[in-house]
């Protein structure tokens, strides 16, 4: 059996989470016995939707190389999201199983998940992944990619803000601005006053599925698409109409304003998208930085457009 850094350091993260989550569950009162049904669960089931969520972004790839090699799991080919589905099974199995609410279960674990993603995010490194944009033509005068130009960016070519990738080239840094969001909304969660079951879970998916637009289209890396399309920004989106649904539906009323801005922010980051690769003629005037910058705003304004619905629907207790 072959052992390889990476897949220590995601066990790692896991053990970790699993501790916060029983340090949570422990507050909280819930029964013994919780954690452990759950860790059972969402370890296999975590994989095999990971896995899932992969060939379903690879169909191309599996019709060629066989049905077969989907089953080869040491070869690699995750996606975090189908992780996530997997975990949520397995936390609605739990509910079941212990006889909990499943809203109640799952804001015990809302933060624990931000913190494994965080950690794992920080191992990217160990398989060449979490890259962005090189830096040896981002500063130059003429290159399209930033609106400021250094004759020497020798300064960013070091941690935190570049990394090196297989191939000895400095690129942006891009996981660690995953984990530190990531991390960022751990404490948020942790801090946050209670609400009601299911409010701090809704809150984690807004905010993590929200922020990962962006870095997804930072990423430069071995990013998965269905043509053009980046896959996990379509995951993203439906992760943030998932939470403005469920909201709705709690508060029985469509919440017409949030869908408006929701639909809006998420036009604007298809359109800078398209920016990028200049492929709208008026905005080719866009450095790729300002690029990034509109699309950062719009995905805090699909936070904040989802936030007012949230608000209401998960009040506090």
């Amino acid at each position: 059996m072959t052992i390889y850094p990476y897949g220590l350091c995601v066990a790692g993260a896991a053990a970790l989470a699993l501790l916060l989550a029983a340090y949570i569950m422990k507050k909280a009162a819930l029964k013994p016995g919780t954690l452990s049904w759950f860790a059972l669960l969402a370890v296999p089931l975590g994989v095999i939707f990971a896995r899932a969520g992969y060939c379903l972004c690879m169909l191309d790839w599996f019709s060629y190389a066989g049905i077969a090699s989907a089953f080869r799991l040491n070869e690699g080919g995750f996606i975090l999201y189908g992780a996530l589905l997997g975990g949520f099974i397995a936390l609605a199995l739990t509910a079941k199983i212990t006889r909990q609410p499943l809203g109640r279960l799952a804001d015990t674990l809302a933060a624990p998940a931000a913190l494994m993603i965080a950690l794992c995010r920080l191992a990217e490194p160990l398989v060449n992944e979490g890259y962005g944009w090189t830096l040896e033509y981002w500063f130059q005068e003429g290159s399209g990619m930033s609106s400021f130009t250094l004759a020497d960016a020798s300064f960013f070519k070091q941690f935190p803000f570049g990394m090196q990738n297989a191939w000895g080239e400095w690129m942006w840094a891009v996981y660690l601005i995953e984990a530190v969001i990531a991390l960022v909304i751990c404490g948020m969660l942790l801090r946050l006053k209670d609400r009601t079951h299911g409010g701090k879970a809704a809150l984690f998916l807004l905010l993590y599925a929200a922020m990962q637009a962006l870095c997804e289209s930072l990423r430069q890396d071995s990013v998965l698409t269905w043509g053009f399309v980046r896959c996990n920004q379509v995951f993203s989106a439906l992760a943030v109409a998932l939470v403005l649904v469920i909201c709705c539906v709690r508060l029985r009323k469509a919440c017409l304003l949030s869908w408006l801005g929701v639909i809006a922010s998420m036009a604007v980051v298809m359109a800078m998208e398209f920016a990028l690769e200049k492929k709208i003629l008026f905005l080719n005037w866009m450095n790729m930085d300002l690029c990034y910058l509109v699309m950062g705003l719009a995905c805090l304004g699909i936070i904040l457009s989802v936030r007012p619905a949230w608000r209401r629907a998960f009040p506090r207790v």
